[in-house]
């Protein structure tokens, strides 16, 4: 779903997370679990809460492997690809947020929450990539 919609955004659509990533893959997206949560109902509504992490990483170094002049453009491109807005303010359907942001349902029974958080790591000196990693829920609809 973020491949089709986000395209050439990034080189690389990961599921699972990536701490060492090849130059060559990047840019990069991974989409990893967090952790599962599962609530019993002594009525057979069980239900479960998935905390579920979408990380990017990019290269902070130019196509000639030169560090790039201006840092800050390499953060901005994380922040275009997660939460670029329109002038309307409505989510652009090529970045993160415009392809949750919807009513995303996952297989017929999960349901996303829109409660998101994005963390912003810029690259410290002597980094040659920065990340960035959006955290969010998803619910299991409980049986009937």
């Amino acid at each position: 779903m973020l491949r089709e919609a986000l395209g050439g955004r990034f080189s690389t659509y990961e599921e699972g997370k990536r701490d060492l990533v090849g130059v060559s893959e990047l840019p990069l997206l991974c989409v990893y679990p967090r952790n599962t949560s599962q609530r019993r109902s002594g009525t057979g509504n069980d239900s479960a809460a998935y905390d579920i992490a979408i990380s990017a990483v990019v290269s902070v170094t130019g196509a000639d492997n030169q560090p790039r002049i201006a840092r800050v453009a390499t953060q901005m491109d994380l922040v275009r690809a997660f939460e670029g807005r329109a002038p309307d303010g409505s989510a652009l359907p090529n970045t993160v947020f415009g392809v949750l942001g919807g009513d995303l349902t996952v297989g017929g029974s999960a349901l996303y929450t829109d409660d998101f958080q994005i963390a912003y790591d810029p690259p410290e000196d002597g980094d040659v990539t920065s990340r960035a990693t959006m955290t969010l829920k998803a619910y299991t609809r409980p049986l009937r």
